[in-house]
């Protein structure tokens, strides 16, 4: 007998104990088992190992891939899962009742009309399922998400009304920008983790794709068909949420059984360089985040909640150490905020000459670089908007001078003084190149300056300022005006110009357009 045996990512004390039982009667009755490729498998086979039970398989799904639009996770694990659906005899799932994987084996098995015992989680059944009518009962019907979820999640994630209300004005956020919005956005990644969960409850995907698929089951399709029925559904919705959700998973078992060397990192506006101060090794999350939390009590013992700046972080290496104690590989960095994980990076090493290594990001899904958040805003031309980028920069007024065409990554654009400098200059906000650099002109935030957009209150105006209160007033919300700034301002910038550089452009505008009025 051959025994397929699948299951949703969960933790290890949410087993049940009568599918540790039916692992058990399959290795004493000798059965092959049939294993996929994720957490809850290695766990299954680390077990079968343990009782020197060597009739184990395990397949390979498709590996990630770099390209425009990223494998999902059921496009990854669908060919071989439908190859061990047709070897098996039978199927063992354990299946929490949101988890794509473990669904859709289910249903490829009773499309080739074999049964299935499935451990379903919210209810601590155990079901015999030999049709899809079984299965029926299981797979609820949702609502999916209504604009006070998502309203509720870019609260969360650091929007102001504002941004808020734009943003969700027409048909709302699809689920690739909302997943990046969560992923990115400056809050712990157990936060995120959660918000993403509860999107998840809430989608409608899974009944969607079961009365599709059902439908033609009973009309006794082949596994092909249904195949294509899967991947075309799950293709439209879905699959950034739950890969995301994977990536977040893996993080957080990431922080588990390493060696921790924590640093401290900010962007030091005396010198325009970000700075890494190495603090220290420790043995374990929990004394690092103690530590953090006994430095950062003393550093603003005397400062009071409402004037503490937040301009810092903190970075904590993962070093996990192989079996014989001599070589140690470096997986994550992950970074810390107001005493929270709040981003993380995937490393993969690379490997040099002598037996060097180092080690480069592998994605840059939770914690932004270069390309980073990419939509519109409600803010116009002549608007001069707060922008807060802690802790990697300080905060800085800016006056909005094009405002159209913000489906572009490069608007609105906006004019704006370096923090700590005299220098101007105008950039696409987006692109994020608001601070200097002092090794390579231009240093850009990891935090995309779109979360805590808004407009500057009168009160965060300072003397400097002045220099966007005029020329605001002066613009008046003229677009051309505003593109003809940026084209007279731009020819002289190159890491920035002075205030009276600047005025000097805006004189020149204001005369153009009085010689050519329409």
């Amino acid at each position: 007998m051959i025994t397929y045996v699948s299951g949703s990512m969960i933790r290890y004390s949410q087993f049940p104990d009568g599918f540790w039982k039916d692992i058990e009667k399959l290795m004493t009755d000798g059965d092959e088992i049939l294993l996929g490729n994720s957490d809850f498998d290695h766990r299954v086979y680390g077990r079968c190992r343990n009782k020197q039970y060597k009739n184990v398989n395990v397949m390979r799904d498709v590996p990630k891939r770099k390209r425009s639009i990223p494998l999902s996770t059921v496009e990854r694990m669908l060919p071989a899962a439908s190859d061990m659906v047709r070897k098996c005899d039978r199927m063992i799932a354990v299946w929490d009742g949101e988890s794509q994987e473990a669904f859709v084996n289910v249903l490829m098995l009773l499309a080739l009309h074999k049964k299935c015992r499935m451990y379903f989680l919210p209810s601590g059944k155990c079901i015999e399922i030999t049709s899809v009518d079984d299965l029926a009962p299981y797979v609820a019907e949702r609502q999916g998400w209504t604009d006070k979820d998502m309203e509720e999640v870019l609260k969360v994630c650091g929007f102001e009304e504002q941004m808020i209300s734009y943003m969700l004005k027409d048909s709302g956020l699809d689920e690739k920008l909302l997943t990046e919005i969560i992923g990115r956005a400056p809050i712990s990644i157990t936060k995120k983790r959660e918000l993403m969960e509860n999107l998840q409850k809430k989608n409608n995907l899974n009944h969607e794709v079961f009365c599709k698929v059902a439908g033609l089951i009973k009309d006794g399709a082949d596994l092909s068909l249904v195949k294509q029925e899967i991947l075309e559904t799950y293709g439209r919705f879905g699959a950034c949420l739950s890969d995301c959700l994977s990536e977040i998973h893996l993080a957080e078992e990431g922080l588990k059984y390493c060696t921790y060397y924590l640093f401290s990192e900010w962007y030091d506006t005396d010198v325009f360089i970000e700075k890494s101060y190495p603090v220290g090794m420790f043995d374990s999350v929990k004394k690092a985040m103690e530590y953090i939390k006994r430095n950062e009590k003393y550093e603003r013992e005397d400062i009071p909640e409402d004037e503490i700046l937040y301009e810092d972080w903190y970075r904590l290496e993962c070093w996990y150490c192989d079996a014989f104690g001599t070589e140690y590989e470096q997986k994550y960095n992950y970074y810390i905020f107001k005493d929270e994980i709040c981003w993380f990076q995937s490393l993969q090493a690379e490997k040099h000459e002598y037996g060097l290594v180092s080690y480069t990001p592998a994605n840059n899904d939770f914690l932004g670089d270069l390309s980073d958040l990419d939509f519109p805003t409600p803010f116009k031309c002549g608007d001069i908007v707060r922008i807060d980028c802690r802790p990697f920069g300080p905060p800085l007024n800016a006056l909005v001078v094009e405002g159209v065409k913000q489906h572009d990554c490069c608007f609105p654009t906006v004019l704006f003084r370096y923090p700590e400098t005299d220098r101007w200059d105008i950039t696409g906000l987006k692109h994020k190149g608001l601070y200097k650099d002092a090794e390579l002109t231009v240093y850009y935030p990891p935090l995309s300056p779109l979360f805590r957009l808004r407009l500057s209150a009168p009160d965060e105006l300072t003397e400097e300022d002045e220099v966007l209160v005029k020329i605001s007033k002066e613009l008046a919300g003229d677009e051309k005006k505003g593109a003809a700034l940026w084209n007279e301002f731009y020819r002289g910038s190159s890491g920035g110009v002075s205030k009276e550089e600047v005025l000097k452009a805006w004189e020149s505008v204001k005369l153009k357009g009085e010689e050519n009025p329409e």
